[in-house]
């Protein structure tokens, strides 16, 4: 069902992209420049720092025990100019699956305001923090804000997500005890950010880089027409094509 999706926006293509015009033997320098900026580098410096805020602070209501760096930027295999960065945060205050789903969005209220503590700096300044609406049955699961550049006005968009240590705490069994409470939509899949950062992050550098290109593809030419898919048609997310690529 992907790959015919997939193949369905590529045969309405009208006009081939920039991708579609390069040489083979030109690749290698399509894809240098889609590597990180050094704003993109530096970002990473600011996020370590953040991490330590967070870890450091001393809260009433909870402890992180470890942030871990997601995404794009965790996996080394961010593009430039569009990429994400999963910031998650596993807290003692979860001690199973539930506990995360049904106090998030009190969690997320109090790490918004460690965020407007952490403040800026003179280059750089965290801004647009919000924590999404949500309801009852379905609490927000992230705090978004933004990191700003004062000198490029480069932007990097965060996501910061709350999880309970399931790998820490029930090893290899978390996965059993996920299917015990069922997780249909993902919910949980925070919880294993670990796993799926060093999937990727440990591979070759030529490996990633053939990620970025098919990312690059991804992003700029699939997602934006998927829309136009029809009878049952959908792409797949992100991950799964890094995980397509690497096998």
């Amino acid at each position: 069902m992907y790959q015919t999706g997939i193949n369905s926006l590529m045969d309405q293509t009208t006009e081939k992209p920039l991708l579609y015009q390069t040489d083979a033997n030109q690749l290698h320098n399509f894809i240098k420049k889609l590597k990180p900026s050094d704003f993109n580098i530096q970002v990473r410096n600011i996020v370590h720092k953040m991490c330590d805020f967070l870890k450091n602070q001393c809260l009433i209501k909870l402890k992180v025990i470890r942030v871990v760096k997601g995404g794009s930027f965790g996996k080394g295999t961010a593009l430039k100019n569009s990429s994400d960065a999963d910031l998650v945060a596993f807290l003692d205050c979860f001690d199973n699956y539930r506990d995360q789903r049904e106090t998030r969005h009190e969690i997320l209220e109090e790490i918004r305001q460690i965020l407007i503590n952490f403040g800026s700096s003179n280059t750089y300044e965290t801004e647009d923090i919000t924590v999404p609406r949500g309801n009852p049955s379905n609490p927000p699961r992230s705090i978004s804000f933004t990191i700003t550049s004062k000198k490029t006005l480069e932007k990097v968009e965060f996501d910061l997500l709350p999880a309970f240590d399931a790998v820490g705490q029930f090893g290899d069994n978390a996965y059993a005890k996920l299917i015990e409470i069922g997780d249909s939509d993902g919910e949980f899949s925070t919880c294993f950010t670990e796993r799926q950062r060093l999937f990727v992050k440990n591979r070759p550098e030529q490996l990633k880089d053939l990620i970025r290109l098919v990312k690059h593809w991804y992003i700029q030419y699939v997602k934006p027409r998927k829309n136009e898919l029809t009878n049952g048609n959908r792409i797949p997310q992100k991950y799964a094509v890094e995980l397509l690529t690497i096998h």
